[in-house]
């Protein structure tokens, strides 16, 4: 298919704002706070999300912490949306905190914002219903296993298990 030379240029103009050629500002004003559902957050989670474990001893030989993290990030200008899924799981913290609102702020912060849901019932029963279809659901799986074990550990007496206690 041969393109007449007008057409051409108009695809060039075209092509050169997608993606990275696309002004801040236009990305910043493309996105905003929604309410989400949950098949989609879902699926951001599946292209976006990353799920940490996240183990520290803190006295040698006395006690031993396990935090679990599902951890979304994007660039700056699409704070909006990472703000909506913050509210989606019952959260208003994005790292680092500012006001993604403003474009003079995402200009400045011109990095990648994040948001850490630490609520792992509310990640399972949001998996529960719809799970993930890329290996990732491999790393979810994995992370309730974790979840599981540590539930179990805090619900037996402390003499049951040495080395760990209860979290505070």
């Amino acid at each position: 298919m041969s393109f007449l030379p007008d057409v051409l240029e108009h695809v060039r103009i075209i092509k050169a704002s997608i993606n990275k050629g696309r002004l801040v500002a236009d990305k910043h004003a493309s996105v905003s706070v929604v309410d989400l559902n949950e098949a989609w957050v879902s699926g951001f989670i599946d292209g976006e999300g990353c799920f940490y474990v996240y183990v520290s001893v803190t006295k040698p030989g006395k006690r031993t912490r396990v935090d679990l993290t599902l951890e979304i990030s994007q660039n700056g200008h699409d704070g909006a949306i990472l703000q909506s899924i913050a509210l989606f799981f019952g959260s208003r913290y994005l790292s680092p905190a500012f006001d993604y609102t403003s474009l003079e702020m995402v200009m400045q912060i011109r990095s990648k914002v994040s948001i850490k849901v630490r609520d792992v019932n509310a990640i399972a029963a949001l998996l529960a219903k719809y799970p993930l279809h890329t290996r990732k659901q491999l790393d979810a799986e994995d992370f309730m296993r974790i979840h599981a074990l540590k539930v179990h550990i805090l619900i037996l007496p402390a003499w049951h298990v040495s080395g760990l206690s209860r979290q505070e």
